[in-house]
C-alpha cells in the first residue's frame, strides 16, 4: 500500500489495523459466503463496530474517535480491497458525521449512540432525488435527499424493495417514503445536503480505489504464475503494458480521493469539484484495471470459482454509485463554465 499523499500516523494506523483485521476475519470463504446467500454478515459487522470504526469521524464528546476525513481514506480503501460486504462507508463516513454536525439535539441523542456503537445500521441516498441505496433493507436509519433538503428517518418511516444489482452482496434496494413523513422534525440543518454529497462521493471513490487495487494485485499474481509457451505471461511485453497502464490509472486516482476528503474536512471552495474529480478518476481506474484484469486472466476470470469476478462486479456497481463518471465530468464542465469567462465556446450546450 502506498501512502505518500498526506498519510500521517493516524491514517496509517487506521488502515493497518483494518487490513490486519480483514486478513484474519474476512478471507475469501467469507466473501464468497456473503455473495452466495446475499445477506448481511451481522457477526462481521459487530466485530468491525467493536473496533470503533463506525464512530471514527464522530467527536470524542459523543463517543467517537475524532479523526479527520482524510485520515479515513486509506482505511476505506482497505474495505474495498478486502471484499467485505458491510455498510461501513455510509454509516461511518456519511451518516454519523452529518448527524453530529447538522442534526438537532434530539436527533443526535436519538441516533448517534446506536450508530457509533454499531447497534444500528445506516444507509444513505443523497444524490439529487435518487431512490436507491446499498444495504437499505438492513438499515435502521436512512439519510434521504428530497428537493435539495436532507432528512433523517428511522426504520418505521421508510420501506424498501430489493432491486437487481451486479453485486448482490451489497444489498441494493429502492427506498420509498411517504411525503407526509418528511417534515421539519426530520429535516437536517441547512448545508447538510452538499456536505453529505461530498462525503459520500469521496468515500465511494476511496472504496472503489481499494477494489481496483485488489483486482490489480490478482492480475499481477496471475501474470507471474500463468505460463504460455514455457514462459510466465507476465514476461510478455503486451501483458506488461496492460498491467502498467492499469497501475498508473489506479495510483493516479488514489490521491484524488485523499484530496477530496481533505477539501471536505477543511471546507475548501473546491470541495465539490475535488469530489467529482475523485469519483471520475476512480471510475476510470476501475474500468481500466477491470478490463486489463479480465484480459490477462482470460476465460477463468468469468467463472464463479475464480475470485476476480467478486471485485469486478462490485467495481461496476460502485462506478455508478453516487454519480457516474459521466455525471461528475458534466458537473466539472459546468463548474468550469461558470468560473471562466468565454467558456461557452469551450463547453457549448452545457
Amino acid at each position: 500500500m502506498t501512502g505518500s499523499y498526506g498519510a500521517d500516523e493516524t491514517s496509517v494506523e487506521l488502515a493497518t489495523g483494518l487490513r490486519e483485521f480483514f486478513n484474519e476475519h474476512c478471507g475469501l470463504d467469507r466473501v464468497r459466503a456473503a455473495w452466495s446467500d446475499g445477506s448481511l454478515d451481522l457477526a462481521l459487522w459487530g466485530e468491525v463496530a467493536a473496533l470503533g470504526f463506525t464512530g471514527a469521524l464522530a467527536s470524542e464528546e459523543v463517543g467517537g474517535l475524532g479523526v479527520q476525513p482524510e485520515d479515513l481514506v486509506l482505511a476505506i480503501e482497505e474495505i474495498g480491497y478486502s471484499g467485505a460486504s458491510l455498510p461501513l462507508v455510509d454509516t461511518a463516513a456519511v451518516v454519523v458525521p452529518i448527524i453530529e454536525r447538522y442534526g438537532s439535539a434530539e436527533q443526535r441523542a436519538s441516533f448517534l449512540p446506536g450508530l457509533i456503537s454499531g447497534e444500528r445500521i445506516a444507509a444513505s441516498t443523497v444524490m439529487f432525488g435518487g431512490d436507491r441505496a446499498m444495504f437499505a433493507a438492513e438499515a435502521d436509519v436512512l439519510l434521504l435527499e428530497r428537493d435539495d433538503c436532507l432528512h433523517l428517518l428511522d426504520r418505521r418511516q421508510f420501506s424498501t424493495v430489493e432491486v437487481h444489482s451486479p453485486d448482490p452482496a451489497s444489498r441494493l434496494a429502492r427506498v420509498s417514503v411517504e411525503s407526509s413523513v418528511l417534515s421539519d422534525a426530520t429535516r437536517l440543518a441547512a448545508g447538510a445536503t452538499d456536505d453529505a454529497r461530498g462525503r459520500a462521493v469521496w468515500a465511494a471513490s476511496a472504496l472503489l480505489n481499494g477494489v481496483s487495487r485488489r483486482m490489480l494485485e490478482m492480475t499481477v499474481d496471475h501474470a507471474k504464475t500463468r505460463e504460455q509457451f514455457g514462459r510466465a505471461i507476465g514476461s510478455f511485453q503486451a501483458v506488461k503494458h496492460l498491467i502498467a497502464d492499469a497501475w498508473v490509472a489506479m495510483e493516479s486516482s488514489r490521491p484524488c480521493a485523499w484530496y477530496a476528503a481533505h477539501a471536505c474536512s477543511q471546507g475548501l471552495a473546491d470541495a465539490a469539484a475535488a469530489a467529482s474529480v475523485a469519483k471520475a478518476s476512480a471510475s476510470d481506474a476501475a474500468r481500466v484495471v477491470g478490463d486489463s484484469a479480465l484480459q490477462v486472466h482470460g476465460g477463468i476470470g468469468f467463472t464463479w470459482e475464480h475470485p476476480l469476478h467478486f471485485w469486478m462486479k462490485r467495481g461496476k456497481l460502485l462506478e455508478h454509485a453516487y454519480g457516474s463518471r459521466g455525471f461528475h465530468l458534466r458537473s466539472l464542465g459546468a463548474a468550469m463554465r461558470d468560473d471562466q469567462q468565454g467558456s461557452d465556446a469551450v463547453f457549448p450546450g452545457l
